[in-house]
């Protein structure tokens, strides 16, 4: 059991993680969602992969209980590219709020650039998740997460 310290945004937009050569099986970083917030834009640019299986899958987490703040209590997590694990240097965006249908643009492949929407309302604390596969143990990763918060 881990505890979790969300981070509070000033203003709408935050970089989380500038990485380079990145060798662990990734990291989750937990957000206050300001009040005033109905929607999150979230930029993964996964610009360089290396090794035998490099896979990496950008998701979505909750809390279970909102009062117990550690990750035993955690619900998800929602995979954001549709399913498909990211296997090549590519662009991706993620448009999460309620009322939008949720789609990916037809070309989305594990290799290429791609684009979502996800149809859901944003709880107050909400984790952004970044699953790198190490299964060969040389697997690097480099890459910038941004997330913007939309009225």
């Amino acid at each position: 059991m881990a505890a979790i310290s969300p981070i509070s945004i000033q203003g709408t937009i935050k970089k989380l993680r500038t990485v380079t050569a990145q060798a662990t099986v990734g990291q989750t970083d937990w957000l206050l969602v300001p009040q005033w917030a109905i929607g999150l834009n979230i930029y993964f640019n996964l610009t360089a992969v290396a090794g035998t299986t490099p896979i990496s899958v950008p998701a979505i987490l909750a809390l279970g209980d909102p009062l117990v703040l550690d990750d035993t209590n955690v619900v998800g997590p929602i995979t954001l590219s549709s399913g498909s694990s990211i296997t090549a240097a590519s662009q991706h965006f993620y448009q999460v709020r309620p009322g939008v249908s949720g789609i990916s643009n037809a070309g989305d492949a594990p290799t290429a650039d791609g684009w979502h929407s996800f149809n859901m309302q944003l709880p107050g604390i909400i984790g952004i998740q970044v699953l790198n596969d190490r299964t060969t143990g040389d697997e690097t990763y480099t890459y910038t997460l941004v997330v913007e918060f939309k009225k």
